[in-house]
């Protein structure tokens, strides 16, 4: 049941087990009491990693969940280390949360021209440049756990070609609701709004992904962001030759 099995267990020792393969293993952790939230926009930062592959550098970042914070940490790290100098992008929107907005694809759909680089220069003539443009290629991975404001991104971002869609199904979870309190362990999700996007409706439906790749969840193998990599590489290549 999720987040209450952990009720009560502040600071306590927890043994986990978990099965990969064939094989059982057993970690033992302490539990520490944080804001979720919080928790989710760390994870953001946290996630951003790069590969090098084929000669090119590939960026990661996984988009927990949507909000002002959340996304503001994403589009930081994108202009920031490891991920300022990548070849192309890995956008996870896999599990977590939805409540995204649309302005989360902003730095992924600016012109150049219209954002140029900034340059400055001290009095040591040491020179920095910022951009806030991501034009370079991008891989999104979605799957049944992609909901709500982020099966928006995913339509997005499939629709207009911007990125491959490489995944699962996103879940059709996207009926606007309100979060009311039961008990301390359980609150009811009650949809209040019908949504769609330029009249087409995504619940009970969700967003096929343009290339369907499935994880089998007891190899401990990620199959969706492998393929991610080789299919990143194939765009990469493709942008460059383009003139």
């Amino acid at each position: 049941i999720g987040l209450a099995n952990f009720f009560d267990l502040e600071n306590q020792p927890i043994r986990i087990s978990l099965k990969r393969g064939q094989s059982l293993h057993t970690v033992s952790l302490r539990a520490s009491k944080k804001p979720m939230y919080a928790a989710y926009v760390n994870a953001v930062t946290k996630s951003a990693t790069s590969y090098q592959i084929g000669g090119f550098k590939l960026g990661y970042v996984h988009l927990w969940c949507g909000g002002k914070e959340a996304q503001e940490a994403m589009a930081f790290a994108l202009f920031e280390p490891p991920l300022k100098d990548c070849d192309g992008l890995i956008l996870d929107l896999r599990d977590g949360y939805g409540a995204c907005s649309p302005d989360a694809l902003d730095p992924f759909f600016r012109q150049p021209i219209a954002f140029p680089d900034f340059e400055t220069t001290n009095r040591d003539g040491k020179k920095s440049i910022s951009t806030i443009v991501f034009s370079k290629p991008i891989v999104a991975l979605v799957n049944g756990g992609s909901r709500s404001g982020k099966e928006e991104l995913a339509y997005a971002l499939k629709q207009t070609n911007r990125a491959l869609l490489l995944g699962d199904r996103t879940a059709g979870y996207f009926l606007a609701g309100s979060l009311e309190p039961i008990n301390e362990k359980c609150f009811l999700y009650l949809a209040i709004l019908d949504c769609a996007l330029s009249g087409v409706r995504l619940e009970g439906i969700g967003v096929e992904p343009d290339l369907k790749v499935s994880n089998d969840i007891t190899s401990g193998e990620d199959r969706q962001l492998e393929q991610a990599k080789l299919e990143l590489v194939k765009r990469i290549k493709e942008a460059k030759s383009t003139p």
